[in-house]
């Protein structure tokens, strides 16, 4: 493999680290607001709170779902990025004792 193979190759690697790394980034984001607009509704309103943080923002039911699919898309991708390192981590051979003896 000449150097710029491995150099194109390089970059499709970091291309793809990168576009997972940004994704996470906008999903934290988004989550964190929308969890940050329920708690100032809360705050703000009191008991009330529901019926305006609805008539702002749509049904609340549909953004607690937003909020659950963004957390479980965040475990999802950490428990696939650790099975992908496992997967893909040297294998580290034992050597047997009889070597070590003298």
């Amino acid at each position: 493999m000449n150097f710029y193979k491995a150099f194109k190759l390089g970059r499709v690697f970091l291309a793809g680290r990168m576009l997972v790394i940004g994704g996470c980034i906008v999903i934290i984001i988004i989550t964190t607001q929308r969890i940050r607009e329920e708690l100032d509704y809360h705050a703000r309103y009191g008991s009330d709170w529901v019926r305006k943080y609805e008539e702002a923002h749509g049904s609340l039911a549909h953004a607690n779902v937003k909020i659950a699919l963004g957390i479980a898309y965040l475990v999802a991708l950490v428990a696939f990025l650790i099975w992908v390192y496992l997967r893909n981590r040297p294998k580290h051979t034992r050597r047997s004792k009889s070597r070590h003896r003298r």
